[in-house]
């Protein structure tokens, strides 16, 4: 017999061929063994088997023969949508990543056509009115009222003075506060029994027959009749002596 051997490494396969044993020979995917009729051995390639090879090994530069795509992005769909990333991303990835912003925009939107519609304006009555964008909004006050626009808002305040003015011109200008302020009049029982107007501005002098004993005074608000004794009593008796010659009177007090 005889012993074959190949020359792999880092251990050598080898057999003992005896005389009675028969040798074949094999290729692999990619090489094809004959044997002539005349006992040689030829070895080619096997065209087939290799281009399987190559597809299944190699994707060509046009991509052609990439039949697992799926397994390319995941292979190769490693990146993130961030700045310093060089490398590939997937669909999802870029989608995740522009959600937010896609979800802003819808919200914007909303939001937009929300204010295109305007606000509307309403006064405690009936008037109502709607305000559009780009509109502009005017305030205005009466004679009473002052408005006021600056840095800081809109401000409402009081004319004061025409407010005082107008206040004033009413008071006066009403009768009846007019005729209670203007006048009063002032009568008595006796003498002189006929009305006296007294005007905004006469003095009334409240008095009282001194020679006859009668006394008048007066404190804060208050007028106050007396009577003067000694003159009351004066009085009497001169009248009673005159008319009786009667003692005086002297005790009357």
């Amino acid at each position: 017999g005889f012993t074959i051997q190949d020359e792999a490494t880092p251990k050598a396969g080898k057999k003992v061929i005896k005389a009675k044993d028969t040798i074949t020979f094999k290729g692999d995917s990619n090489i094809k063994a004959e044997v002539g009729t005349d006992g040689s051995v030829t070895y080619s390639l096997d065209k087939d088997g290799i281009t399987t090879t190559l597809n299944d090994t190699f994707a060509k530069k046009d991509a052609s023969n990439v039949t697992d795509a799926t397994a390319w992005a995941g292979k190769l769909g490693t990146g993130k949508v961030e700045a310093n990333d060089a490398n590939l991303v997937t669909g999802g990835t870029v989608q995740a990543a522009l959600k937010p912003v896609s979800d802003k925009a819808d919200q914007n939107a909303t939001n937009i056509a929300t204010l295109q519609k305007g606000f509307t304006l309403k006064d405690s009555g009936t008037g109502s009115t709607t305000v559009k964008a780009e509109s502009t909004v005017t305030v205005t006050g009466d004679t009473y009222v002052k408005a006021t626009v600056n840095d800081k808002g809109l401000t409402l305040g009081l004319n004061e003075d025409a407010l005082n003015s107008q206040i004033n011109t009413q008071i006066t200008s009403n009768s009846t506060v007019k005729g209670k302020m203007d006048s009063w009049k002032l009568k008595a029982t006796g003498g002189d029994t006929a009305e006296q107007e007294i005007k905004d501005g006469n003095t009334v002098t409240f008095d009282a027959e001194t020679a006859k004993g009668l006394t008048v005074t007066r404190d804060k608000n208050t007028i106050k009749y007396g009577i003067d004794a000694d003159k009351l009593a004066s009085t009497v008796t001169n009248t009673i002596n005159n008319n009786t010659n009667a003692t005086a009177i002297t005790n009357i007090s």
